[in-house]
């Protein structure tokens, strides 16, 4: 027998979903760094921050301590420590605006938002039922909804017959309305049941805040078809000031917004973490808010697998309840996050390579790197999107560069060529960042220069 042989049919598909982590455990296994290790991989591929770890190291090393009685026993149990629920409702109250104040006793504390979202998939969805999430999306949503919970991903195109399609239909609340609509005649068709919608407020991998409007219709739609609300919060505080799109739509939380005559209260539920906003991606600290107090019980319940230690919570917490330090944590965040962003877009002008513009959140690009056969040397002129994809993949993996395909998060501009590409990394890292990609260009033939 095989090794395979003794493993369940469940784990059997665990492993065919394991290719998308291997080139990127080989990136992580050997970092950049321009001392100890300048041949070693830039990571524009995931969406990570470093542009505040040293002055989070700082104020954890001064303001931290180990409490014997809280830290190593099991404490008041699963559902979260009690200084860290107090501290997060506070967080929100002040940073989201939420027309009814969030209190400790809503918040469902994780390891991190994948355990939240698996564990709020799992107590809302049998096996085999779907959620509908508008692409393009995070490519995270797969793992998280159907590994372990075994419910689906249901994508919601935005292309039709007659209408060309544009990236900013995303954010349109018509459009929006109608693209869900018929996502769920077209898998109401197919016998799927159908929970809920999942979006990214703001949008990854668009790195754009969604209207008041388009929320109120994504609502309405909810509770009409009776379906659960999620919205997937956690870069709220990883929004800048782009200078060539002064008018760029704001971050508005769905707890801002009177939803009361649109959708039940118990169908909503927002999700936060401590990834994106404060830079601290390992911690692994995530958070739904929700006043359906069933949901919550039953998430508690399960929550004993995604259990976070009480030190990291804690750890979130006195960091929180430091409104002077988090005041200035987030402005300077906000400043540096504006300097990447014009710093890379300012690289992506000078050699004339499209973008989405007007972001103005998050920690990436929407990056269109393989353009019209016009712009290609004459020997990449006539190979296939496709092809020329996986020889760019390559040539950046070889270069020391890591960067994602926007296949992988269901792309459908029927140009193709696009990729999401992070930006937020050290001013240095990210010059050679640059330095690579153009040489990947280069090499494959996707830069043709006078």
């Amino acid at each position: 027998m095989q090794p395979k042989d003794y493993l369940s049919a469940r784990a059997l598909e665990n492993l065919s979903r394991e290719v998308n982590w291997r080139d990127l455990r080989k990136t992580l296994s050997k970092p950049y760094d321009s001392v100890t290790r300048p041949d070693g991989r830039i990571n524009l591929g995931l969406a990570e921050s470093t542009l505040m770890h040293q002055e989070l190291a700082t104020h954890i090393k001064a303001n931290f301590e180990i409490d014997l009685a809280a830290h190593l026993t099991y404490g008041s149990g699963p559902n979260g420590s009690p200084l860290l629920l107090q501290a997060l409702s506070r967080f929100i109250n002040r940073r989201f605006g939420p027309v009814i104040p969030v209190t400790g006793d809503e918040l469902i504390i994780s390891s991190g938002l994948a355990a939240a979202i698996d564990c709020l998939t799992w107590n809302i969805c049998d096996e085999g039922d779907g959620i509908l999430v508008p692409q393009p999306f995070y490519a995270g949503f797969i793992t998280d909804i159907e590994l372990r919970s075994r419910a689906r991903v249901l994508p919601v195109s935005y292309r039709r017959k007659g209408r060309p399609y544009h990236l900013l239909d995303a954010f349109d609340p018509e459009i929006t309305h109608q693209a869900l609509q018929d996502a769920l005649e077209k898998y109401d068709r197919s016998g799927v049941k159908i929970r809920a919608v999942l979006i990214s407020n703001p949008h990854n991998p668009l790195g754009r805040c969604h209207s008041t409007r388009t929320l109120q219709e994504i609502a309405r739609f909810c509770q009409l078809h009776e379906m659960h609300l999620i919205s997937d919060e956690i870069y709220a505080n990883s929004t800048f000031r782009n200078p060539s799109c002064l008018d760029a739509e704001p971050f508005r939380s769905l707890l801002s917004i009177d939803l009361a005559s649109l959708i039940h209260p118990e169908r909503v539920h927002v999700l936060y973490g401590m990834s994106k906003d404060f830079c601290a991606n390992g911690l692994r600290l995530g958070a739904v808010h929700t006043r359906n107090a069933a949901l919550r019980e039953a998430m508690a319940t399960l929550n004993i697998f995604s259990w976070p230690a009480y030190v990291t919570q804690d750890m979130w917490a006195r960091i929180l309840l430091d409104e002077p330090f988090i005041e200035k944590f987030i402005g300077l965040n906000q400043d540096r996050l504006a300097n990447c962003y014009t710093t890379f877009t300012s690289f992506l002008d000078k050699y004339e390579i499209p973008y989405l513009p007007g972001g103005n959140a998050g920690f990436f690009i929407w990056t269109r790197l393989i353009r019209e056969p016009a712009t290609r040397t004459p020997e990449a002129a006539h190979k296939s999107v496709l092809s020329l994809k996986e020889e760019l993949l390559g040539a950046c993996l070889s270069n020391g560069l890591f960067i994602r395909d926007g296949a992988k998060y269901f792309d459908e501009a029927p140009e193709g060529g696009w990729f999401r590409i992070t930006f937020t990394v050290d001013e240095h890292i990210l010059e050679v960042a640059t330095t690579r990609l153009l040489k990947s260009l280069r090499e494959t033939g996707l830069l043709c220069e006078s």
